[in-house]
This record gives C-alpha cells, sequence and structure tokens, in this order.
C-alpha cells in the first residue's frame, strides 16, 4: 500500500511539475528505428551504467539485433522527454506474453523527478491490452526491480564438456580456476 502510494507521489510530481511538456514516444517499427537509436544514444551516453562501462551502445549487433525484433513486431521502445529534451528511454521485447527489458536508462540531471518509474507506469499503461503474463527486468538491482519485482530467479552458467580425455582435462583445468 504504502509503495503504491510512493509510486503515485512521484508519477504525479513529474506530471505537477512538467505539465505539458511531457512526452512518450513509441517506436516499434523498423521505419523508426535510426531515429529511436540516436536519441537512445543521446540519453545513454550520459547514464551511470555508461560510465560503468555497460548499458545500451550504439553497434552493428545492437541494431542488428532491435531490427530483427522490430521486424517480427516483438521490439518495444519507448522514450521520454521533457519540454523536447530525451531524458528516459526503454528497450525491450514482447514475446509470448513475456515482456522483457533489454536496455534501460534516465539522463541523471532529472535523478529527482524518477524519470525511469515515470516511463515504465507509462508503458505498463500503454501496453494494459497486451495480455503480458510477465516481466524480466533483466540482470542488476534497480530500484524499478525493487518496486515492481515480485520473484527473483539467480541463473548461472552451464558448462558442457566432451567425454573423453581432453574433455576431461579441460574440465578439471576450469575447476581448479574457479
Amino acid at each position: 500500500r504504502s509503495q503504491r502510494s510512493k509510486l503515485q507521489r512521484k508519477y504525479k510530481k513529474v506530471l505537477n511539475h512538467f505539465s505539458a511538456g511531457v512526452k512518450i514516444r513509441g517506436f516499434h517499427g523498423p521505419a523508426v528505428l535510426d531515429e529511436a537509436i540516436a536519441k537512445i544514444q543521446e540519453v545513454a551516453c550520459k547514464t551511470e551504467k555508461r560510465r560503468m562501462g555497460f548499458g545500451f551502445v550504439d553497434t552493428r549487433e545492437t541494431r542488428e539485433q532491435m531490427s530483427e525484433a522490430a521486424s517480427k513486431g516483438w521490439l518495444r521502445t519507448y522514450i521520454l522527454y521533457f519540454h523536447e529534451r530525451p531524458t528516459a528511454f526503454w528497450v525491450g521485447t514482447l514475446y509470448d506474453r513475456n515482456l522483457q527489458a533489454q536496455f534501460v536508462g534516465y539522463d541523471p540531471i532529472w535523478r529527482d523527478f524518477s524519470p525511469g518509474i515515470f516511463l515504465f507506469l507509462s508503458i505498463l499503461e500503454d501496453m494494459k491490452d497486451e495480455d503480458i503474463q510477465t516481466i524480466d527486468f533483466g540482470c542488476g538491482n534497480s530500484q524499478i526491480r525493487q518496486c515492481f519485482g515480485d520473484r527473483r530467479q539467480v541463473e548461472s552458467c552451464i558448462r558442457m564438456y566432451a567425454p573423453n580425455f581432453r574433455g576431461l582435462r579441460l574440465n578439471l583445468a576450469c575447476t581448479i580456476a574457479y
């Protein structure tokens, strides 16, 4: 209950402060992909994730993945604008009733307004008719997971080795190294 009221306050804070200056734009098709990536890159280069060496980076592989998802109708990309300036973004896919976040970020100068939370609440409103069963927030431990997540699933790496002497040696070497 307190979490809900906290989210409502954050949502209203953005609307009250920016009033008519708040806009959310969805980019879903291949035709608008270049424009979306340019706006995402504009925000992503300012994020704390980028400074730590990960997050959204405009590479050939990223473009190919997004283009493939867009051509199949899976891509869901949203950008939040404050007074025509891109402020936050959310890139993910919707497949088989599972909404999966791939890249999220916001411009840290707007931290006090929780733009990521505002954008995600707006995305949920926009996708209310999509019959989403699960939402996968990806890896990490962010505020959005704490607000909306109800289950955490720890994953691990599995190594498989050939059933021969070389596979046994490789298994032994990896076991000792880790």
